[in-house]
């Protein structure tokens, strides 16, 4: 049988990483498949929501244990009252013996004198008695009840009911870590205790935990940020942190920073994460030391890949205004009454970007139909999966994108008035045509891992080079996806919106609000300016509903031109 749930620990060593696993008899890889936690919002509320039937079988077996340590406690304590002042009056017995908690005596003129004491003291005698015939009895009859069998049966029933976290949700969520404190210029300091931004959330982290990823980074050769989190640890094992020995985050320490050193004197250093002079793991401090700049400037509307897609999405995930005054100054906000639905209660629309154009609008949808969308879609959640695999066997998960997708039928003619609130608030918006399952797509719900939980850029457009899709399972009969529309069913405290890296814009997740743009150009070609993100998760929930409109059914309300814009 193959162990595929164990405790990890992690510790670096000199040209390699040593792995020591505490396995136990649980889910073996043929038994059932695995869906990461680290991706998973309703997986880790659920962990949540057993813990604290976990935590409550082991208060049970604390008590039963700390019955038992009372016990011995007991009669050691009754003992060391009653053999210190024999010892104090004594001119044979060590002295030095007091220093002890409970000495003890081995010789045989120490024992002699004991004995000889003892039996003459008529008190000493019956609290000697009364250790051996009460308190050491109890002691023995505590040890026969076997206290460990609740606590085995839980953990057992546990590993059969549970899919518990592996070594993989561990390694995801430290890179879920890595990535906020990359996408948000977050210091190593404020997230080992707890502060998120301007956020002090009161959670931080313990020396183990930096030790851990600081590993994790060291593996993605992120070399200064490895020996920033494994320097951190350090110091909180000086402060008195006991959940790693001070000799192995030294040594860890210690092999970090020589790796660093030895990448920083190449000429050809693999990786960007780097200080900018040499480090000395004996240091007493490296805050502030100068890490090499990775960018200054922000360039837009370039239409093929380049480095900037990924510099310009963290810059607008962490707020960065790129947009000059000149080019925002036309942005608008209005109130919308083009159709019948929305005369009393208008739609409230804001641009983000005029050309290709990109709108938020918000309280398109409400409280009550975002629950119901929610409450079914959360049975049939599952880990993203890579474009046309859904239909394959375990299908093929997703790098790219750490969230769980559902889909749900909102044909024109399902009976779910609720739900088919969404396509006809799309129809009023956008005049398309939004019913599945010709005009457009069944509506996807993602719901955004806890840690770190983003989509890299990428196109909505599925006809692109280099894609083959099949037929049958991607519609391609239908056409391309011709406009977005993602709806926001969750506020998200910090982080979380949606980036346009080549347009320079973002927008915030707003519960109930919808963020509309258009994949294709008017002359049917794919608009490559339409790259998107979702950016990192760094406090708070992110669930979304998508909804693709197909090109094919739209011939009528979005006429084609020979141009790129009407």
């Amino acid at each position: 049988m193959i162990f595929v749930n164990s405790f990890v620990y992690y510790s670096l060593i000199p040209f390699g990483i040593i792995i020591i696993f505490i396995t136990h008899p649980s889910l073996a890889e043929d038994e059932k498949p695995h869906d990461d936690y680290y991706t998973s919002l309703i997986g880790v509320q659920n962990l949540a929501r057993k813990e604290q039937q976990t935590v409550a079988q082991l208060v049970r077996y604390k008590r039963k244990l700390e019955e038992r340590l009372t016990l011995v406690e007991r009669y050691l304590e009754d003992y060391r009252k009653s053999i210190r002042p024999l010892i104090q009056k004594s001119k044979t017995l060590r002295k030095s013996s007091l220093k002890k908690q409970y000495p003890i005596f081995r010789k045989e003129n120490d024992l002699h004198t004991i004995s000889e004491t003892m039996s003459s003291h008529p008190l000493m005698v019956f609290r000697l008695l009364r250790r051996y015939a009460k308190e050491l009895p109890d002691i023995a009859l505590n040890l026969f009840q076997d206290i460990n069998i609740e606590i085995k049966d839980y953990l057992a029933m546990l590993a059969d009911n549970l899919d518990l976290p592996t070594e993989g949700d561990l390694n995801g969520a430290a890179d879920g870590i890595l990535r906020l404190q990359e996408t948000y210029q977050l210091s190593t300091y404020d997230l080992s205790v707890g502060k998120l931004i301007e956020k002090d959330t009161g959670c931080g982290l313990v020396a183990s935990d930096m030790q851990l990823i600081g590993v994790r980074a060291f593996n993605t050769k992120k070399y200064a940020t490895s020996v920033e989190w494994i320097y951190h640890g350090w110091q909180m094992v000086k402060n008195g942190d006991k959940s790693i020995s001070m000799e192995i985050i030294k040594e860890n320490l210690r092999v970090t920073s020589d790796h660093h050193n030895i990448e920083l004197l190449s000429f050809k250093p693999s990786s960007l994460s780097l200080f900018q002079n040499l480090i000395n793991s004996t240091w007493s401090n490296i805050d502030g030391l100068y890490r090499t700049p990775l960018v200054t400037e922000y360039p837009l509307k370039i239409v093929s890949d380049t480095i900037f897609d990924y510099y310009n999405f963290n810059a607008l995930c962490r707020g960065e205004q790129l947009l000059t005054p000149a080019q925002t100054k036309n942005l608008r906000c209005w109130y919308a009454h083009d159709s019948p639905y929305n005369i009393i209660s208008p739609l409230k629309f804001e641009a983000h970007h005029e050309n290709p154009p990109v709108y938020q609008v918000y309280d398109m949808i409400s409280d009550e139909a975002i629950r119901h969308i929610k409450k079914l879609a959360e049975p049939h959640l599952k880990r993203a999966q890579v474009l046309g695999s859904y239909q394959k066997a375990g299908g093929i998960k997703s790098d790219v994108r750490t969230s769980s997708v559902a889909w749900i039928s909102d044909k024109q003619d399902v009976n779910d008035t609720l739900l088919l609130k969404v396509p006809k608030s799309i129809q009023s918006a956008t005049g398309l045509i939004p019913w599945a399952m010709r005009a457009a797509e069944e509506l996807q719900i993602s719901c955004y891992g806890s840690v770190g939980g983003f989509y890299v850029p990428h196109f909505d457009a599925l006809f692109h080079p280099g894609v083959t899709l099949s037929k049958e399972m991607e519609g391609t009969n239908r056409g391309d996806r011709v406009a977005t529309i993602m709806f926001y069913l969750s506020d998200v405290e910090l982080g979380g919106g949606t980036a346009f890296p080549r347009l320079g814009i973002a927008s915030k997740a707003v519960k109930g609000s919808a963020v509309i743009w258009y994949n294709l150009r008017y002359n049917g070609e794919r608009e490559l300016l339409m790259l998107h993100g979702g950016c990192p998760v760094l406090y708070g929930n992110k669930w979304v509903a998508n909804k693709w409109i197909r090109l094919y059914d739209q011939f009528h309300v979005r006429k084609c031109t020979k141009h790129r814009f009407e």
